[in-house]
């Protein structure tokens, strides 16, 4: 009788085990794995934004077509165009070089007269195509990157001087073509694993040209130093090496 009464008991127990076990809280999920961006790889992208600049004209020669023997004037304009680079990660610090191609379209005109004969002219200051290339230096935060930039600069811009009474013959050797070099800085964001946003400041500091003018035989020449300020927005997209979207970390 007790074998009958032990057996049936353990059989009881056996089979509420898994009634017993179903009505047992589950484990929670593991957690995802942390995650990193990553920045390195080529991206290409474009820009668009705003050019604010400032043109020191001096008088060079021995008959000054004006008394205080230079003036400034500021040209403005929109910019924009297209940009190509390389970024390597190490760690949180991202590595890159960059190039910028577009048109920058400053442009203003200033109005002067001839203390010597009285002749009223014009020198006018005109954008063009610029182009730069620099190495950029940053540091990344989850999909945020700080970055900082420098390196050369070209603008394709001309520099006028002209009488605005046509009848004045003046033959002139117009300045063309600003060599120099560029500072800035920006934050970009990753918004997927290819594409990013940016929001960037640039310095130009275009060096310093020559013009000569001629106005009813006289002589005058003319140096011409441009500097010039920029803010643009762009977006990026990037292909080759790892992706700018999660990358999942597996931790031990």
């Amino acid at each position: 009788m007790k074998k009958y009464l032990l057996a049936g008991i353990a059989a009881g127990a056996f089979c509420g085990a898994p009634a017993f076990a179903a009505d047992m809280p589950l484990p929670a999920p593991a957690a995802p794995p942390p995650a990193v961006y990553s920045w390195t790889g080529f991206y290409v992208g474009g820009h668009i934004g705003g050019a604010w600049a400032t043109d020191k004209v001096t008088v060079v020669d021995n008959n000054p077509l004006d008394t205080t023997h230079g003036f400034s004037q500021d040209p403005s304009g929109v910019f924009g165009g297209g940009q190509l680079g390389y970024n390597w990660q190490l760690v949180n610090v991202v590595f890159g070089v960059e190039a910028d191609l577009g048109d920058m379209d400053l442009r203003s005109s200033v109005t002067r007269t001839n203390v010597v004969n009285g002749i009223p002219f014009q020198t006018t200051t005109e954008g063009g195509f610029y182009a730069d290339v620099t190495g950029r230096l940053g540091y990344t935060a989850g999909p945020a990157l700080f970055y900082a930039k420098g390196g050369y600069a070209f603008l394709e811009g001309g520099e006028n001087v002209h009488a605005i009474n046509p009848s004045f013959f003046i033959p002139e050797t117009p300045a063309r073509g600003f060599n120099g070099w560029t500072v800035g800085g920006g934050l970009e964001y990753a918004l997927s694993p290819a594409w990013s946003m940016k929001l960037e400041y640039q310095h130009f500091d275009f060096g310093t040209i020559s013009s000569v003018t001629k106005i009813n035989g006289l002589c005058c020449s003319f140096s011409h130093d441009l500097t010039a300020d920029a803010l643009q927005v762009g977006v990026n997209w990037r292909f080759g090496g790892p992706g700018w979207g999660v990358a999942p970390v597996v931790v031990k």
